[in-house]
């Protein structure tokens, strides 16, 4: 196939072609951008791109079967090879050993159709090239022939004019293409804007000072709650926009940028659509014209509402801390003084005992004030303990049958001698048939609860009455009984109402109102309460007296056995055999006290000091009927000590005791094999009516 060439192309149109081929390069960025014209059977390098790594140098001639250029001349189409390497059509041909593996061509022909040749680009890596730089190189395949129609049709002597024509329409074809990138451009950054403003919350605004037309961007809509599709409110009603007390001092800055062009910022409190509040920080700015004369106010804003929440709960967090912080050196002031009256006492007395000729009532006082101190300290350490566990969720239940009235009782009873020797009157309120009152509940939390609500009126009652008692409610689903401990004490103030459920609370009583306690009572009672599905509250007037109320699930079993009161249990049977008993205790004084606690019941005391002295006693002493079992001993404790003993003896009852005093002691000691448990200090009643249980059949 031959080209209709001419022999000669003015210099005008290669110089055109030339700033073509750079410029088409340039803007698809890659290696070469090439005119090929056809000679004979060869392809020639007409027009090579001034660009770097372009291997294909003008003038260049190349037969032209199995090139690029021979297929699309002859199908008269665009050919685009993405990849000559994955083509197995393309794999062999010559330009892939040039480094060029992707390949986009058109046509370019003479006005008769006869083929010049071809516009090409050439890559180094693979392309798919663009829609856009297809278009790209239509355009310039259009101008290049346009200059051949020129060429043909005219004589020379009017190039000069053609040239200036042609080179107006490839000016204007430029123009139009850098219009267009520029337009895509920005596009892309007004696109880039709006994501921005989204991330970071951010809206822009424009106010007309002289018409007071205002433009939003999109996230300003979405910030005040307005639909982005209508016209921003006017100007006349931003004030609705935000508190009066933010539009005052917001209006007062924008009048005076207005007039100065002053910048302004701060933050303001907004109320959107929706009538929420938010909050924004806002900054804005005077815009001049060439006069310098202000003509608007542009700014932006950030919606800031989610700092300030945070900000708040931290400044929430921080004065909690500080609260808790003063509490407990409160606390600590006041258990230092609560551990140490007792201690006084106990010490005190304790040395008066050892004067000489001391007996009598006088004697028999003292040992009552120590024994008193012994047990107000005893309280004191087990309402940390008890608070120590609820804290750190070790407070476990205890669900079983439990008759209300029995426990009712029970609380009347124990505490009338105390309120009576301060001249009370201490009744109880038990109008419910037993059968009706037999609940599913921790009986001992049940009890501790009614227990630290006495004992607090008992402390904060001068003189009148106490009275307990409890309500069935069966309008509620479920039902609930409704418990209440009420008295004619000092009441409590109405803004301390809530506050006196709180640890260390009591603490923080000014000291002409403070009483004895580490004020923990409320707080323990309060988490028993919760614990068992109920709520506690209280009504009081200061200087009339407090009610406190809480509330329980009615849970209950009717049952026949259930309904059946509970027989009272056997009294202590004082004539228990004489047992062989061994006391494991490594502490001197405890176990001295513990020895002659014993000897009531005891034929013979062995005395063991470590885990290993207590196992070698078993072993050497079979007919021991009953261990003692200090938990915590040297060499070897009383869980392993005990394990060892029941490999040998399975029938020795072994008590645990330990001044642990935490959650899952008992269940431990039990696992270890021993038979049952006492915690520190022992109460001679408790253990008496242990052994009477083991060795009193």
């Amino acid at each position: 196939m031959k080209s209709n060439s001419f022999s000669d192309i003015p210099n005008i149109f290669l110089i055109k072609w030339q700033e073509i081929a750079d410029l088409i390069a340039s803007i698809i960025n890659i290696p070469a951008a090439l005119i090929m014209k056809l000679e004979d059977e060869f392809m020639e390098v007409f027009i090579s791109s001034n660009t770097e790594n372009n291997p294909y140098q003008a003038g260049g001639k190349e037969k032209w079967k199995g090139l690029y250029c021979e297929t699309v001349i002859k199908s008269q189409k665009k050919l685009l090879i993405p990849n000559a390497l994955k083509d197995k059509d393309w794999d062999k041909n010559p330009d892939i050993k040039l480094g060029m593996i992707a390949y986009l061509g058109f046509p370019i022909n003479f006005p008769d159709n006869q083929p010049f040749g071809t516009i090409c680009v050439l890559d180094n890596k693979e392309n798919s090239f663009s829609p856009a730089h297809e278009e790209l190189m239509l355009q310039f395949k259009k101008v290049i022939e346009l200059d051949l129609s020129l060429m043909q049709n005219f004589e020379i002597k009017t190039l000069d004019l053609s040239h200036t024509i042609s080179e107006q329409q490839s000016q204007l074809l430029t123009k139009n293409i850098e219009l267009n990138a520029a337009k895509e451009k920005a596009e892309r950054k007004a696109i880039d804007l709006k994501r921005v403003q989204e991330i970071t919350h951010t809206g822009s605004w424009y106010l007309d000072v002289k018409t007071n037309e205002v433009e939003w961007s999109e996230e300003l809509y979405k910030m005040y709650g307005f639909d982005p599709t209508l016209p921003p409110p006017p100007y006349t009603e931003h004030m609705k926009l935000f508190t009066p007390e933010s539009w005052e001092i917001l209006s007062t800055l924008l009048a005076k940028t207005s007039k100065t062009g002053v910048p302004y910022e701060l933050e303001v409190k907004t109320i959107r659509k929706d009538k929420s509040n938010g909050w924004v920080w806002v900054r804005g700015e005077g815009v001049f014209d060439e006069s310098n004369i202000i003509i608007g106010l542009w700014g932006v804003a950030q919606d800031i509402t989610q700092r300030k929440h945070n900000e708040e709960q931290l400044r929430q967090a921080k004065e909690k801390a500080e609260e808790s912080d003063r509490l407990k050196s409160a606390f600590l002031a006041n258990m230092s003084h609560e551990i140490r009256t007792p201690m006084n006492g106990i010490l005190g007395f304790a040395n008066l005992l050892k004067e000489p000729g001391l007996i009598g009532e006088k004697q028999h006082e003292f040992i009552g004030i120590i024994e008193k101190s012994g047990k107000r300290m005893l309280n004191i350490i087990n309402d940390i303990i008890d608070i120590s566990k609820i804290e750190a969720g070790l407070m476990k239940l205890d669900i079983n049958e439990s008759n209300v009235n029995e426990q009712i009782e029970y609380i009347y009873t124990f505490f009338k001698p105390e309120a009576e020797s301060k001249g009370l009157k201490l009744s109880f309120k038990n109008t419910w048939p037993a059968k009706d009152v037999i609940i599913e509940t921790d009986s001992e939390k049940l009890n501790a609860i009614l227990a630290n609500l006495v004992k607090n009126a008992i402390k904060y009652t001068k003189k009148g009455s106490i009275e307990l008692g409890f309500n069935l409610k069966t309008d509620t689903k479920p039902g609930e009984l409704e418990f209440y401990v009420r008295d004619t004490g000092i009441g409590i103030q109405k803004d301390r109402l809530d506050a006196i459920f709180d640890r260390f609370m009591q603490a923080d009583i000014a000291n002409e109102m403070a009483h004895q306690g580490a004020g923990l009572g409320l707080a323990i009672t309060k988490s028993y309460v919760e614990m068992l599905g109920g709520k506690i509250w209280v009504e009081s007037k200061a200087g009339k007296g407090s009610t406190f109320y809480f509330n329980l699930p009615y849970n209950t079993e009717t049952t026949e056995e259930a309904n059946e009161r509970q027989p009272e249990p056997s009294l202590i049977n004082e004539t228990v055999s004489k047992l062989k008993i061994l006391v494991a205790e490594d502490d001197e004084f405890s176990q001295m006290l513990l020895e002659e606690t014993v000897k009531m019941f005891g034929k013979e005391v062995l005395i063991a000091r470590t885990g290993v002295e207590a196992v070698e006693a078993c072993r050497n002493n079979p007919d021991i009927d009953l261990i003692m079992m200090d938990i915590r001993m040297p060499v070897m404790d009383g869980y392993k000590a005990t394990k060892q003993i029941r490999e040998f003896n399975k029938e020795v009852v072994i008590i645990a005791q330990t001044a642990y005093g935490l959650r899952g002691d008992r269940e431990k000691s039990i696992e270890s094999g021993c038979t049952d448990y006492l915690a520190k200090p022992v109460n001679e009643n408790e253990l008496q009516a242990m052994v009477q249980k083991y060795f009193g059949k």
